[in-house]
């Protein structure tokens, strides 16, 4: 499931690229100057897609009018799709990332991809030995709901853990409730138009706010974790649930 760097061996693709698990969905991001901005895109498309799969559509057939001058024309009619859904207690339950093979490359991180699983339908997994086993299968405990924190690498490590705490309340709060509206226009006579909006509602930003501290934390100074970057601080964030 990992992107390592340096001479290591890369491990296979992970098989839920492919095709995703029942209850499941996939998103990706990247390349990004930031390859922490890859990991936050990635899982945000992850849910994005979780939501869509169980969205309620309204399609209504519209005219277009078309007004020139004192004329007045009818362009045609276009269908107009609107999707909207919620996802709600969503986990994002592993990650990868796929590395750059360019040596001229200025990140190492070409993509990032997420798999965001609706609560319980998680697939069973394991993380390699010798990296922290919440990592990529993040912890089933009673009573909480957790996230991955990403954060760095930092000119100054004090930053670090902070940023870390930051990113994964920004993790949980998504994961809470997240509100997707998405609308398609096809006239039929061009590619459809599509605008899509997924956004983290209040109540769940307020709730996040509750995790005060990183339960788990993990500097990858070998870059062997899911950026594949040395200097990056992984960390677990829990709130009750």
């Amino acid at each position: 499931m990992l992107a390592c760097a340096g001479d290591a061996p890369r491990p296979a693709t992970p098989g839920w690229l492919q095709t995703a698990p029942a209850g499941c969905a996939i998103g990706f991001a990247g390349p990004t100057l930031n390859p922490g901005d890859a990991v936050r895109y990635a899982r945000r498309a992850a849910l994005h897609q979780l939501a869509a799969g169980d969205a309620e559509t309204r399609i209504r057939v519209e005219s277009e009018l078309l007004v020139s001058g004192d004329s007045h024309r009818r362009g045609g009619e276009f269908t107009r799709q609107d999707i909207e859904g919620t996802v709600r207690d969503a986990r994002i339950a592993s990650m990868w990332a796929e590395l750059s093979v360019d040596p001229r490359s200025t990140t190492q991180v070409r993509h990032v991809y997420a798999m965001a699983c609706g609560e319980g339908r998680e697939p069973a997994g394991s993380a390699r030995p010798a990296l922290p086993d919440w990592l990529l299968n993040l912890p089933d405990r009673p009573g909480e709901i957790c996230a991955l924190g990403v954060g760095g690498p930092t000119y100054d490590p004090r930053d670090q853990e902070p940023g870390t705490l930051r990113d994964g309340r920004r993790a949980l709060a998504q994961a809470l409730e997240s509100r997707l509206h998405q609308i398609i226009i096809d006239t039929g006579r061009s590619n459809p138009r599509v605008a899509s909006e997924l956004a983290t509602t209040e109540a769940a930003l307020a709730r996040a706010e509750a995790a005060q501290e990183l339960d788990e934390q993990w500097s990858d100074r070998e870059g062997e974790g899911p950026l594949g970057l040395k200097g990056v601080l992984y960390g677990l964030v829990c709130i009750p649930f």
